[in-house]
Order: C-alpha cells, then structure tokens, then sequence
C-alpha cells in the first residue's frame, strides 16, 4: 500500500474491506497509467465523499457522475471546448492529457 495512503488509513479507518479493480482494464480504456496512491486510494475506500467534500471518482461506481471512466470522457469533451477559446498550459500541448481524479462537491472544481 501507498505510504500516503496507508498513513490516512490509521487516521481515517476504511469502513468496508479492501476491494481491487482491474486496473490493466481501466488504464487500456484510459489510455494511460494511474498513479499508486490513487488506485490504493480507491481500493481501500472506494468511491465516495471525503470529510463532506472531495468526491473520489471510482472506475466501478455504476453511477456516471462518480465514476472516472464515465468522468474522464466529459472532461475531455469540456476541455477539447475550452482549449478551442483559451491557450492550452504547455505542459498539455504534446500528447499528455489530464485524467479527473475527484472533485469538489456542489463547485464545479475537478482535482486532475
């Protein structure tokens, strides 16, 4: 496990056991590679709201506004929009692309 996410787990008990995804499948769909922490993150928790908050998007959730699959496609497509009106962050200009990862409830804010 994640030192960052195994250090929360003694602040913050998971209320359910440990559940894994398949993550080769989610990063084939995605097309690319999620961090640790995350993945642990979502293992241990899954999808759910933090401290009232931060929504966890979850590739399992089989609700489309938290689950990242359904999310990473709508982010896409809002961004595609954005970058067509504002300057693309030149970190973003090559093939790199952004993967939502949470957000913050009832803001708009999504946490790449």
């Amino acid at each position: 496990m994640h030192p960052a996410v195994e250090r929360l787990t003694e602040i913050l008990s998971p209320g359910t056991p440990p559940r894994s995804r398949d993550w080769a499948a989610v990063e084939q769909k995605l097309g690319t590679s999620l961090p640790e922490d995350y993945k642990d993150l979502v293992e241990t928790y899954g999808g759910g709201v933090f401290d009232e908050t931060v929504r966890l998007l979850d590739p399992e959730c089989p609700d489309e506004d938290h689950n990242l699959l359904a999310q990473h496609t709508a982010r896409a497509e809002i961004l595609a929009g954005l970058w067509r009106t504002e300057a693309k962050p030149a970190a973003l200009r090559n093939e790199a692309q952004v993967v939502p990862w949470a957000y913050v409830e009832d803001s708009g804010a999504h946490l790449y």
